[in-house]
């Protein structure tokens, strides 16, 4: 009984402070905060996008930076992009080809400057 007096009187005390605070106008209103938005990440270019769909299901980034396949310019790599194209019958265009070896070069390789493309 004397548990449930006190729990009974706990409560009642509780709810005072709250009705207490809310008709307090002097207590400060909370500080409005609005939510900082996350970035959306860049868009995928079309290169990023041919090597994950046709590309990364056999090569994992460890391929790129292997010595024995490493390539030494923006050329090799986008040999190595023609050959495998190639070989795999994808038939992409000398555009599509040069989009994938600048996304490796960009993401992997670091070399100066671009693949030439077609204009």
């Amino acid at each position: 009984m004397r548990r449930r007096m006190i729990s009974s009187f706990l409560s009642v005390l509780y709810c005072t402070t709250l009705v207490a605070e809310v008709a307090n106008p002097t207590l400060p209103a909370p500080a409005a905060t609005t939510p900082t938005p996350i970035p959306a990440p860049p868009p995928a270019s079309r290169g990023q996008l041919l090597y994950e769909n046709h590309c990364q299901v056999c090569h994992e980034s460890v391929v790129h930076v292997r010595q024995n396949r490493r390539a030494d310019s923006i050329e090799q790599i986008q040999t190595w992009v023609t050959r495998w194209s190639t070989h795999l019958n994808l038939t992409w265009s000398a555009e599509e080809v040069a989009a994938v070896a600048d996304y490796l070069n960009t993401r992997y390789y670091l070399f100066n400057g671009a693949v030439n493309k077609k204009e």
